[in-house]
């Protein structure tokens, strides 16, 4: 068993702030941090590995070196590296926006496009912050075109106030966005495949206005409340993309690694360290690891919580 450390990839949009840098453990010369992809093997932003043997590698690298047979029997048939996840510091609001299905990227052939569904863990929530998750209701494409036209989606947009520790699972089409106030992890598939809808009429960092993919989203938005089912009610969130644990430790817990599936242990809370019959690794807030899909077990010392996330088997896909 195989057990990583990973250097994060760094994003700076206007509406980040400093948290992930202040509060979890993150050096950069960035004066502000809007998302850290932990665990990324997304192409031109795949992530490090950190300390030990293999110091300064790509993860993508790694992997392509010692072989897919370390992400699991549940990955063999993929040809892409199925997660991306990442920590995300709203100081102000995101874009109203929305992913598209594989349906959508097929038809389409264009090669940036690629089915997106996510999950997202509150980690932090200012009072009062709020995210916008779907629809109120039912709406008509007339009627969806236009309100995009008149600046009025927000009015039938679902505004749910948020708690630390709550989670949301965005399936593809739902429109969203995080609002100010935020911090949240976020397992995903391995897409950047975003539909800005509106975007407060804002300013990038260009000091030109951001684009608008208003046609795309017209194209790949459901038009109905959400309706999302946890797979599994064992798991913080189980679906056929991912699954997602939620892992609290205080003093010593030990774990289990599977020939089925790589695991990522993202440190959310508390310092510690990771013990296996192979590696023995200091353990702090912010830390992401990438664990080799092999029969064994480790143990998670101190006070910790994290999220452990890593893909389902096919019989868990087909609800047996």
């Amino acid at each position: 068993m195989l057990i990583l450390k990973m250097s994060p990839v760094f994003k700076k949009y206007i509406w980040g702030g400093r948290k992930l840098i202040d509060e979890y453990n993150k050096v950069t010369d960035l004066d502000r941090v809007a998302e850290t992809w932990e665990l990324s093997c997304y192409p031109n932003n795949e992530t490090l590995i950190k300390g030990g043997q293999y110091d300064g590698i790509y993860l993508s690298d790694f992997i392509n070196e010692h072989g897919w047979n370390i992400l699991g029997t549940n990955c063999s048939n993929m040809k892409d590296f199925p997660l991306l996840i990442k920590l995300i510091d709203a100081k102000e609001n995101l874009s109203i926006q929305v992913h598209p299905d594989d349906a959508f990227c097929e038809a389409h052939k264009n090669p940036e496009y690629k089915g997106k569904a996510e999950m997202w863990h509150i980690l932090e929530a200012e009072p009062g912050a709020s995210i916008y998750y779907g629809l109120k209701k039912n709406i008509s494409k007339e009627e969806f075109v236009e309100r995009i036209k008149s600046n009025t989606l927000e009015e039938v947009l679902n505004k749910e106030y948020v708690h630390v520790g709550d989670t949301f699972y965005i399936p593809e089409g739902t429109l969203h966005a995080i609002g100010r106030g935020i911090v949240l992890a976020e397992v995903q598939r391995s897409s950047n495949c975003t539909f800005r809808v509106y975007d407060y009429g804002r300013l990038g960092l260009n000091g030109r206005p951001r684009d608008l993919h208003v046609s795309e989203a017209i194209e790949v938005a459901s038009l109905s409340p959400v309706n999302t089912e946890n797979m599994s009610k064992s798991h913080l969130w189980a679906c056929e993309h991912f699954i997602v644990d939620l892992i609290q430790v205080s003093g010593r817990k030990i774990l289990n690694s599977s020939a089925s599936s790589f695991q990522s242990l993202l440190i959310t809370s508390g310092e510690g360290s990771i013990d296996s019959a192979e590696h023995s690794l200091p353990l702090k807030k912010g830390d992401c690891l990438f664990i080799s899909a092999e029969e064994g077990s480790y143990a998670l010392n101190g006070e910790i919580e994290a999220l452990l996330s890593y893909i389902p088997d096919k019989e868990m896909i087909n609800g047996k």
